[in-house]
């Protein structure tokens, strides 16, 4: 806004045009054109930056079919946004309502929904898989049949449980 004032200020004394404060400033012919424009009509406070937000948005969902939304959410606080449109869409099929999505922003800025929780990814490996060259190389095994084991912390008790599951032998305290 400095650069602005200054430019105002030469212009205002005169001693130079505009074409020549434009080049000093370092700024386009209708960016100088503007610059005074607003000065000569809003003074200086003209001169500072404005808000670029557009004033309107043609696809904006009226007011009267949020209100819709909230009310058929606030009689079903269960519903999530697909079950409060397809409800809406059924009790009233010749409105025009926006679609799920578009409902399901609206009921979250009025704090009408939660959040799904998210899931945890489990990481990768961090050692990559090896190809057995023989019978006997490449073992799984079910890590639910490990839960019951008495001492699962133990490997040898692991590597017994999993060769007595490989055999299809006896049964080790809730192994299959």
């Amino acid at each position: 806004m400095d650069q602005r004032v200054r430019f105002i200020g030469e212009w205002l004394t005169g001693g130079y045009s505009k074409g020549e404060l434009c080049r000093e400033y370092g700024v386009s012919r209708p960016t100088g054109d503007k610059w005074i424009e607003r000065y000569q009509r809003y003074g200086v406070e003209g001169l500072g930056e404005r808000s670029r937000r557009p004033h309107g948005h043609p696809n904006r969902t009226g007011d009267e079919v949020v209100e819709r939304i909230v009310a058929m959410k606030l009689r079903h606080p269960g519903f999530g946004p697909k079950k409060v449109m397809d409800r809406l869409r059924a009790t009233e099929p010749q409105g025009r309502w926006p679609a799920d999505s578009t409902a399901g922003e609206i009921l979250r800025r009025k704090g009408l929904v939660r959040s799904r929780r998210m899931r945890r990814r489990v990481a990768p490996h961090p050692q990559a898989l090896v190809e057995g060259t023989g019978p006997g190389q490449s073992w799984s095994a079910d890590p639910s049949d490990f839960a019951a084991m008495p001492n699962r912390d133990d490997p040898h008790e692991i590597l017994k449980r999993a060769e007595d599951v490989r055999q299809g032998g006896r049964d080790r305290g809730g192994c299959r």
